[in-house]
């Protein structure tokens, strides 16, 4: 279960991504879970000789409304249903990670688009924020507490960086480098531990969402579980080569060779695109063809397909309607019998042709480990989802009289 716990802390979303921002759990856990503020500036905390703390940049922390400064120092930015208040510190940094997270550079954007911008940004700060604080709702209404042991861990590590920093001033100076405060970073670590409980109330054996191997098991002989074979046509299959990537082209990889197609099929013009995607239209048309008249699909898998993940799982993928596959696939899955064939299923990556087989249940005990996992983790992740945009969809938002005048140029 150890495995599937790390995975909730990208499934809770607790966003930018507190796992990735802060190591909050104690010294023997620091190894694995080390403060890293390096997606905003690229500096991270891996080791204290790397950093000059004399020449550390604290950006100036700044709020301009209508070319006015606004004293900050009290400013509640947001309040999530009358209970959360989002301070400017912490929109503050909310705001310069989205910017770090996008990659957005609003002076290489027309002035004309700018306006439209500022709100797409702002928007995507709002939804983080939303996504971080759905985590605090799971769990208050659970019952889940930030209990006086999440503070005292957090104080612990707090004083666990300060001793490895040489000092408070230096690990302050960092995390200010990185738009944090310390009450922001503490308030990241919170919501750490507050995901490691969540976890543990809700998933893990006895919890109120958990499920067992031996419920696994069961589940696995539902129609609700599938083992889908498919070959897949990409769009650039019958994109042309040169000579020279013509030699040896049949020794490379599967991987090697799609990506010479997609290479190739993306230096054409629109038109020469066109006529590449017709040819492979028909080219998948035939490969059915031979399918529906009663080819082996083994053989026709080995001759004709691209995914090389079907190199990797021979005996087909494993999934249910959760398995995070494109949704033309799962959809065409679900109509599908054991022994059924599809027709062409198109998606982003080009033609898929599917074939539903039985799952054996000696494949399933030999291989209980992965398919566990995988299961465990799609399901987690259906009724995290399932919960957060219940919450997110009924939060009642409240905000500062110049909201809807922030922009780039105000928070800094």
């Amino acid at each position: 279960m150890n495995k599937i716990k790390r995975v909730l802390a990208s499934v809770c979303a607790v966003v930018l991504t507190v796992s990735m921002l802060t190591a909050c759990g104690g010294k023997d856990d620091k190894k694995e879970t080390k403060l890293t503020t390096s997606m905003i500036t690229g500096t991270t905390t891996a080791a204290k000789e790397q950093i000059d703390f004399d020449k550390l940049v604290i950006p100036e922390k700044k709020l301009v409304i209508d070319g006015k400064e606004v004293d900050t120092t009290d400013l509640i930015v947001m309040t999530i249903n009358d209970k959360y208040q989002i301070s400017f510190d912490e929109y503050r940094f909310f705001y310069q990670s989205a910017l770090y997270e996008t990659g957005v550079d609003f002076s290489q954007i027309k002035e004309d688009k700018l306006d439209e911008s500022y709100k797409l940004v702002k928007d995507y700060v709002e939804d983080v924020i939303k996504d971080f604080y759905a985590n605090f709702i799971i769990a208050e209404n659970n019952g889940i507490e930030i209990t006086s042991k999440i503070e005292d861990e957090i104080e612990v590590t707090y004083q666990q960086y300060i001793e490895e920093y040489e000092g408070e001033e230096n690990f302050k100076k960092l995390l200010m480098s990185e738009y944090y405060t310390v009450d922001v970073w503490k308030h990241f670590c919170r919501a750490q531990l507050l995901v490691s409980d969540i976890y543990d109330a809700l998933y893990d054996e006895g919890g109120k969402y958990y499920k067992s191997e031996d419920d696994f098991k069961e589940f696995a002989k539902t129609e609700d579980y599938m083992r889908i074979k498919h070959i897949l046509i990409p769009y650039a299959a019958m994109a042309e080569l040169t000579d020279e990537e013509m030699e040896g082209f049949d020794e490379l990889t599967l991987t090697k060779k799609l990506t010479l197609k997609e290479t190739a099929y993306e230096k054409v013009d629109e038109e020469g695109k066109k006529k590449i995607e017709a040819e492979t239209k028909k080219h998948a048309e035939e490969v059915l063809k031979l399918v529906t008249d009663g080819g082996d699909f083994d053989k026709l898998i080995e001759e004709y397909n691209w995914d090389p993940g079907m190199e990797s799982y021979p005996e087909g993928y494993f999934i249910t309607e959760n398995t995070s596959f494109v949704e033309e696939f799962i959809d065409a899955s679900l109509k599908l019998k054991i022994g059924e064939v599809s027709g062409l299923v198109e998606s982003d990556y080009g033609y898929h042709i599917l074939k539903r087989e039985a799952v054996d249940e000696k494949y399933v005990e030999e291989n209980i480990d992965e398919l566990y996992y995988d299961y465990f983790n799609e399901y987690l992740t259906a009724v995290d989802a399932e919960m957060r945009t219940e919450i997110i969809d009924n939060m009642q938002i409240t905000y500062f009289d110049g909201y809807e005048k922030l922009d780039a140029n105000s928070v800094s």
